[in-house]
C-alpha cells in the first residue's frame, strides 16, 4: 500500500514480457515426473523467471513502466534501460526522461 507521507523516489518499472513463464505445478499431471508435472500448469506472460502480473507496484506509487521482450538474466542489460538507469543515478528528473523510457519499451 502506498504511503501519502512518503516522498517516493523516481522509478523506473521495467517488467518482462512475451516468454512463458512457469507458475504451477501439477500433482500427477500428465507429463509427471517423481509424481509432479511441471510442463501442464498455466504458464502466464513474463520473463521466463517472473509472470508479469506478479510485479505490479502498490497502488499510488509513482513510477514510468517499460516493458522488454527480454528475460529476466538481461532485464537491465540493454543499451537503453542502462542509459536510463544511468540518467536515474545521476539525478535527471524522470520527467525529462519519458522519450527514452518510450524508446527503451519493447
Amino acid at each position: 500500500m502506498c504511503n501519502p507521507d512518503i516522498q517516493y523516489p523516481p522509478l523506473v518499472h521495467v517488467v518482462g514480457v512475451g516468454t512463458p513463464t512457469f507458475m504451477s505445478m501439477i500433482r500427477h499431471g500428465p507429463k509427471s515426473f517423481k509424481g509432479w508435472d511441471c510442463e501442464s500448469g498455466f504458464k502466464p506472460d513474463g520473463d521466463g523467471r517472473v509472470p508479469s502480473i506478479k510485479t505490479v507496484l502498490p497502488d499510488g506509487v509513482p513510477y514510468q513502466l517499460v516493458l522488454t521482450k527480454k528475460e529476466h538474466p538481461f532485464l537491465l542489460n540493454g543499451p537503453r534501460v542502462k542509459g536510463i538507469l544511468e540518467n536515474l543515478i545521476l539525478g535527471e528528473p524522470i520527467e525529462r526522461m519519458k522519450d527514452k523510457i518510450m524508446k527503451a519499451a519493447l
